[in-house]
């Protein structure tokens, strides 16, 4: 059985994946070709819910 902090720290490693492949640029999601893209919002909710007391520390509101 997996040791339950490793699961949380791939699920947390996931979601700034999924946040970073789906940052919609001019064209909406690079992936989801929308502008409003649900990945995106849902790993972003999972992290802010999740990732620890400082999520601001990896949540980015711009693109670098």
């Amino acid at each position: 059985m997996s040791d339950p902090s490793k699961v949380h720290a791939d699920l947390v490693k996931a979601a700034k994946k999924m946040v970073t492949e789906h940052w919609s640029g001019p064209d909406g999601c690079p992936i989801c070709r929308v502008h409003n893209c649900e990945a995106r919002a849902t790993a972003r909710r999972y992290l802010e819910e999740h990732a620890g007391p400082a999520p601001a520390a990896i949540i980015r509101t711009e693109r670098l």
